[in-house]
Protein backbone atom coordinates (compact mmCIF):
# COMPACT_ATOMS: atom_id res chain seq x y z
CA UNK A 1 0.00 0.00 0.00
CA UNK A 2 1.58 3.64 -0.74
CA UNK A 3 2.75 5.09 1.98
CA UNK A 4 0.73 8.41 2.83
CA UNK A 5 1.04 11.56 1.97
CA UNK A 6 3.45 9.77 -0.73
CA UNK A 7 3.13 13.25 -3.18
CA UNK A 8 4.88 16.07 -1.51
CA UNK A 9 4.26 19.59 -2.26
CA UNK A 10 4.15 21.81 -4.53
CA UNK A 11 3.34 18.59 -6.55
CA UNK A 12 -0.64 18.55 -6.73
CA UNK A 13 -1.71 14.97 -7.68
CA UNK A 14 -5.67 15.91 -7.90
CA UNK A 15 -7.63 13.86 -6.27
CA UNK A 16 -6.42 11.58 -3.46
CA UNK A 17 -5.32 8.43 -4.71
CA UNK A 18 -5.13 4.73 -2.43
CA UNK A 19 -2.85 2.18 -4.14
CA UNK A 20 -1.53 -1.47 -3.74
CA UNK A 21 0.50 -3.37 -5.94
CA UNK A 22 1.66 -7.07 -5.79
CA UNK A 23 5.23 -8.62 -7.27
CA UNK A 24 5.20 -10.09 -10.73
CA UNK A 25 7.39 -13.47 -9.99
CA UNK A 26 8.85 -16.01 -12.79
CA UNK A 27 11.24 -18.72 -12.28
CA UNK A 28 14.03 -16.39 -12.68
CA UNK A 29 13.03 -13.72 -10.44
CA UNK A 30 11.07 -10.32 -9.88
CA UNK A 31 10.56 -8.64 -13.10
CA UNK A 32 8.52 -6.10 -11.72
CA UNK A 33 4.95 -5.06 -10.12
CA UNK A 34 1.15 -5.51 -10.81
CA UNK A 35 -0.68 -2.51 -9.30
CA UNK A 36 -3.86 -1.34 -8.78
CA UNK A 37 -4.96 2.80 -8.07
CA UNK A 38 -8.36 4.02 -6.58
CA UNK A 39 -9.95 7.56 -5.98
CA UNK A 40 -9.81 7.43 -2.26
CA UNK A 41 -13.01 9.22 -2.32
CA UNK A 42 -15.44 6.93 -3.89
CA UNK A 43 -13.68 3.52 -2.15
CA UNK A 44 -12.26 3.11 1.15
CA UNK A 45 -9.57 0.10 1.10
CA UNK A 46 -11.74 -2.33 3.06
CA UNK A 47 -14.55 -2.47 0.30
CA UNK A 48 -11.71 -2.73 -2.60
CA UNK A 49 -10.51 -5.60 -0.24
CA UNK A 50 -14.13 -7.55 -0.21
CA UNK A 51 -14.75 -7.21 -3.75
CA UNK A 52 -11.85 -9.48 -4.20
CA UNK A 53 -9.31 -6.86 -5.88
CA UNK A 54 -5.90 -7.73 -3.88
CA UNK A 55 -6.79 -11.57 -5.06
CA UNK A 56 -7.34 -10.45 -8.60
CA UNK A 57 -4.02 -8.65 -8.90
CA UNK A 58 -2.20 -12.05 -7.51
CA UNK A 59 -4.24 -14.40 -9.61
CA UNK A 60 -3.12 -11.74 -12.64
CA UNK A 61 0.47 -11.47 -11.53
CA UNK A 62 0.66 -15.23 -11.28
CA UNK A 63 -0.31 -15.51 -14.72
CA UNK A 64 1.82 -12.75 -15.92
CA UNK A 65 4.88 -14.90 -14.33
CA UNK A 66 4.04 -18.44 -16.15
CA UNK A 67 3.58 -16.66 -18.95
CA UNK A 68 6.96 -14.85 -18.94
CA UNK A 69 8.23 -18.54 -17.42
CA UNK A 70 6.58 -20.34 -20.76
CA UNK A 71 8.44 -17.56 -23.32
CA UNK A 72 11.52 -18.25 -21.44
CA UNK A 73 11.80 -14.39 -20.35
CA UNK A 74 14.10 -14.28 -17.89
CA UNK A 75 13.80 -11.58 -14.86
CA UNK A 76 16.21 -8.73 -14.83
CA UNK A 77 19.20 -8.69 -12.84
CA UNK A 78 19.65 -6.03 -10.44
Amino acid sequence: MREPNYWQPPFDPGPELGAIAVPIISRSGLHGTLSLMWLVDEMDLEELLAMGSLNDLHRASARLGTKLDQKSVSAPEV
